[in-house]
């Protein structure tokens, strides 16, 4: 399982969050860390594709960005599993725009939701074939 960090810029949540997903034995992909500063919106998207989940975190962020829209948008239809992190309770239309995606007001509520979603996979495996 693979998750694709966006969003605000800021490290700090980004280390807490990655050191988590790791510990539950999910890769993570952060364009900020990993990407040249540069590169191609194209394949940030490309990359976006091969993961499961896509977290977006838009606290300390005073207004959405084009390229943010951007990724929402191709991850949900994607049938992506779309996690916004936002501590402004007026931008909760997010949620409603994309269908596949779940709102959160801070870190620990997004830890508590992916440690239930997890027990749940383990519990109930799916096949594919």
């Amino acid at each position: 399982m693979r998750a694709f960090l966006t969003g605000s810029e800021e490290c700090e949540w980004r280390w807490n969050l990655a050191d988590f997903l790791l510990k539950k034995q999910i890769d993570v992909v952060d364009p900020v860390t990993s990407l040249p500063k540069h590169d191609s919106t194209f394949r940030q998207l490309k990359i976006l594709e091969g993961c499961d989940l896509f977290i977006v975190n838009l606290c300390g962020i005073q207004r959405q960005h084009l390229l943010l829209i951007l990724e929402m948008s191709y991850a949900s239809k994607l049938a992506k599993e779309v996690m916004i992190v936002d501590n402004i309770p007026q931008r909760t239309f997010l949620t409603c725009r994309f269908p596949s995606s779940r709102s959160f007001v801070d870190l620990n509520g997004l830890k508590a939701y992916l440690n239930r979603m997890l027990l749940a996979i383990q519990a109930h495996p799916r096949m594919f074939g």
